[in-house]
């Protein structure tokens, strides 16, 4: 299932998958930077060139934390 994003304006989209949280704000050098994670923990974070690739990020860091064992979480974040 992709991320159903929400716009906030000017600059900013957030979406939700269960517990998990997404946020990707547009910068001054219009890259984007993205923070993924929960409430209390903030697991990935980033950079990117354009939304459409941060979003895609998003997605597939979404499928993995929702397919694969927890044992099995940690190693396969240190790959993505």
């Amino acid at each position: 299932m992709l991320i159903d994003w929400e716009y906030y304006s000017p600059d900013t989209w957030a979406g939700e998958d269960d517990i998990y949280l997404f946020i990707i704000k547009k910068v001054e050098d219009d890259s984007y930077a993205y923070v993924f994670g929960t409430e209390s923990d903030v697991m990935v974070s980033g950079v990117s060139a354009d939304l459409s690739q941060a979003q895609a990020i998003a997605n597939r860091w979404s499928w993995l934390v929702n397919n694969v064992t927890p044992d099995r979480v940690g190693a396969l974040l240190f790959k993505l």
